[in-house]
């Protein structure tokens, strides 16, 4: 499931919440790697570099996807797309930390990212295929 810019946005947006499901499932070390990450940044201060550099990068990826979401009539405009942007980013980390520690079940995973995105982007539930 290569994403590509071709892809309508909501497609582009399941992708990266699936591109990261596959990661936690299929790379579990990696998925602690960047768990470690997110945690050291809380207190060494080598970390807060390399964390501020990917939320930064991924609030711009998918700040770009709500926003070409709003260009094509998909999405509604939303009053502060930064803040939405940081919302998609933060429940996908957030929500594979318990489905890495085998809490929480793939399909109910992907039931929990329908919900978010719908909500985040006021997209048609219908729209969403993927996941």
């Amino acid at each position: 499931r290569q994403i590509q810019d071709i892809d309508p946005p909501i497609v582009r947006l399941e992708k990266y919440f699936l591109a990261n499901l596959e990661l936690a499932a299929k790379h579990p070390d990696e998925m602690q790697l960047i768990v470690l990450l997110y945690y050291s940044a809380l207190h060494d201060a080598e970390s807060k570099a390399p964390y501020a550099s990917i939320l930064e990068r991924s609030r711009i990826r998918y700040r770009a996807i709500l926003e070409a979401g709003v260009r094509e009539g998909v999405f509604p405009p939303a009053e502060d797309m930064d803040l939405v942007a940081e919302l998609v980013h933060e429940i996908i980390v957030g929500s594979l930390i318990p489905f890495a520690a085998g809490k929480t079940s793939e399909k109910r995973l992907r039931a929990k990212w329908k919900i978010a995105i719908e909500r985040l982007t006021g997209c048609d539930p219908k729209m969403l295929r993927l996941l």
